[in-house]
């Protein structure tokens, strides 16, 4: 999708919560790091609640990169609330103390969207990266 037609969806679903008094959450996924920043900062700047991100996933990367993509995340977005999508399908999968580095360089992330296989999805892995309280599951 392209940032103008991100900017149309997002602007749409903005509104439309907001008519039944609904918080936005925003999707910002995008194949490389400056594309999800130019969606979380769009998305704020329209308005959204929060953000929900997987990690870019168009390559395996090694390393702590994914450190550096939140903290370059953060400081466009400021204290805007981050979901990340933590799924497979981005082929890295964050640990436990990675979930813990995140929230270090990225305060507003304030929850996981777990899907099977990572740490989050298990009740254990969940309250042991955030408090009881912000442990969800449906």
């Amino acid at each position: 999708m392209e940032l103008d037609e991100f900017e149309s969806i997002t602007r749409a679903t903005i509104d439309e919560c907001r008519l039944y008094g609904t918080p936005a959450m925003i999707g910002c996924t995008s194949t490389y790091t400056r594309g999800a920043i130019r969606r979380a900062v769009l998305a704020r700047q329209l308005g959204a609640d929060a953000i929900q991100l997987a990690l870019p996933f168009w390559e395996t990367p090694s390393g702590d990169w994914f450190l550096s993509f939140f903290r370059e995340l953060a400081a466009e977005i400021g204290d805007l609330p981050i979901s990340i999508y933590d799924t497979q399908r981005t082929k890295k999968v964050l640990t436990l103390d990675e979930h813990r580095a995140v929230k270090e360089v990225a305060p507003g992330y304030i929850m996981v969207k777990a899907a099977d296989g990572t740490v989050g999805a298990t009740p254990k892995g969940c309250t042991d990266t955030f408090t009881a309280g912000e442990c969800l599951r449906h």
